[in-house]
């Protein structure tokens, strides 16, 4: 018997579901809030190149990551202190380590990512 063909085996809701996904992806508002995010997170990583207290800046679509020029433990008191620091404004942002990970929602509007470009600008000053 093929005991687990039920969930392979193009499940008619479940294909509707990832079509209606696809499409939506590849929307012009969608493509369009993909090209903007790129562009400032662009422009944001050339600002932040000024930052003594930043390295490793990379960024590639709605994804901006950079390490912070600070020796810590992955999981200890600063990583937490730099957590909440960001909750603390509003900003979930969950650093890894000494490293700061962005992923933009694609539907994020241009002033709640300018709040979370701003939000780090204030962390990194207090760190």
């Amino acid at each position: 018997g093929f005991f687990h063909g039920h969930t392979y085996s193009a499940n008619p809701l479940a294909c509707s579901a990832a079509i209606a996904g696809i499409e939506l992806l590849n929307s012009e508002e969608i493509q369009n809030g993909i090209s903007y995010i790129n562009s400032v997170n662009k422009r944001f990583s050339e600002e932040l190149k000024h930052n003594t207290k930043v390295k490793n800046i990379r960024s590639i679509g709605v994804i901006l990551a950079f390490e912070l020029n600070i020796e810590m433990e992955r999981y200890g008191n600063l990583r937490d202190k730099i957590f909440k620091a960001f909750l603390d404004k509003g900003v979930y942002l969950r650093p890894l380590g000494n490293t700061i990970y962005i992923l933009t929602p694609y539907t994020i509007s241009k002033k709640e990512l300018q709040k979370v470009h701003e939000t780090i600008k204030e962390v990194l000053s207090e760190f």
